[in-house]
Order: structure tokens, then sequence, then C-alpha cells
């Protein structure tokens, strides 16, 4: 009987893993595919370069240039209320506000795919308006404010939940125009080594957010969380100081 129990209990047990090790596999197949076809694609870019006159390469490498390093150092401190709200805002609802998890689920895909909207709708504005400093400016005002909001209301359940769609969709909306604007300072046959710059400082923080979230929230709690993020967020208004002379605020 004792058997027939742990046998009856085992096998929900081992469908659960099976299950995991499935979907592991076919996100593996899936990698590997799609990094197949990026290498076949740079490969084919690579022996068209070749036919590229050598005189396309004597702009200063963007590693050198101040402009570009704003606009990356930026991007990094935008880069921490987006991923504040996708490794820890889940942890924050539940904990503090008590929201089910259903729900919170719910709110952060709509953060994604709202946020994703507001990209695409960034990209157009500013391609036809040729202002994506100017954007980038009041993303960060916005994020950072909706962050230090939240941070005062903490513990109240509804403005808690609507402060953190909103830092969360500022925190998303920035990507296209920033890495547009990158690539632009950079020149185009700069571009590869601009984008990876930023690609890099966007990395970085992505790693370094959770960790100094976790180590902030458990010594100080999560008003001084959200206090942090705001202040990182606001940070990035300093890195476009040179460029308030140059185009409207």
């Amino acid at each position: 009987m004792a058997g027939h129990k742990i046998g009856t209990g085992l096998l929900p047990w081992l469908a659960y893993s099976y299950g995991f090790e499935l979907m592991f596999i076919v996100l593996a197949i899936a990698g590997f595919s799609m990094g197949l076809i990026v290498v076949l694609f740079i490969n084919t870019k690579h022996t068209e370069s070749k036919y590229t006159s050598k005189s396309m390469l004597t702009i200063p490498s963007p590693l050198k240039s101040i402009e570009v390093w704003k606009i990356v150092m930026a991007a990094g401190f935008l880069t921490v209320p987006q991923m504040a709200i996708l490794t820890f805002g889940s942890i924050y609802m539940r904990d503090i506000l008590h929201i089910g998890l259903a729900s919170i689920s719910i709110i952060l895909i709509g953060v994604q795919i709202g946020g994703g909207m507001l990209r695409i709708w960034s990209g157009y504005y500013t391609d036809k308006k040729k202002n994506r400093i100017s954007l980038l400016k009041y993303y960060a005002i916005l994020a950072g404010i909706a962050s230090l909001l939240l941070c005062v209301m903490v513990n109240n359940t509804y403005m808690g939940v609507v402060f953190v769609v909103l830092t969360g969709l500022f925190g998303h909306a920035w990507h296209g125009i920033a890495y547009t604007e990158v690539a632009m300072k950079a020149g185009i046959e700069r571009t590869g080594t601009a984008l990876g710059m930023i690609g890099t400082t966007v990395f970085i923080t992505s790693f370094l957010t959770p960790i100094i979230i976790a180590r902030i929230a458990d010594g100080y709690g999560w008003s001084a969380v959200w206090g942090a993020v705001a202040m990182l967020t606001f940070a990035a208004l300093l890195c476009f100081i040179p460029f308030s002379n140059r185009s409207k605020f």
C-alpha cells in the first residue's frame, strides 16, 4: 500500500520533470537554429563586405566619440527601471501588494506588450520629428517620476500597480530610439561598433540591477528600492546635458 502511494505520488513529479526537460530541449533546438541562421547571415554579409571600399572605414571609431558615449551611458541608466520591473516587480507585487500570481502574470504581460507598442510608436514618431534625444529625456523623466511615486506609495495596492505599470512602460520605450541615435552619431560605417557598445552597457546593467535591488530590498525595504531606481533613472538626464543647446527640451 505504501509502495502504491509512493508510486502514485511519483508519477506526477516525473511527468512534471519530463515536461521541463522537453521544454528545455525545444528551447535549445530553437536557440541552435536561430544561432545557425545568424551565422549564415553574418557570413553572407562578410562576403559582401569584401567588395566594400576601404575608404569607408576612415570615420573615427565610436570608442573615441564622447557623443556616442553619452548615449551609451544614458542607455545603461534607462535600463534600470525596465529590469527592476521585470526581475523584482512580481516579488514586490506578491509580498507587499498581496496580488495573486495570475494577476501578476497578466500585469507583466501587459507591460511587455504595451512597452513593445510604445517602442514602435516612439520610433515612428521620432523618424518624422527627428527628436530622439528629446524623447529620451522625457522617458527618463517619466520613468523616474513613476518610480519615485511608487517609492512614496509603496504599500498602496492600486497606486502600486499603476506605477509599476508606468515604470515598466517608460522603462521599455526608449530602446529603439536610443539604438538608432547612437548608430547615427557613430555613422553608418561604424554602426556595428556603436551598437556593440550600447548592447554591452545594457547587458551589464541588466546583470547588476537585480543584484543591487536584492541587497537594497533585504537591507532597507521596498521603498528604498524604488527610490534608488528613480535616482538611477534620473541620472540618465546628466548624459544629455551637452545636447540641451542643440535640441529643444
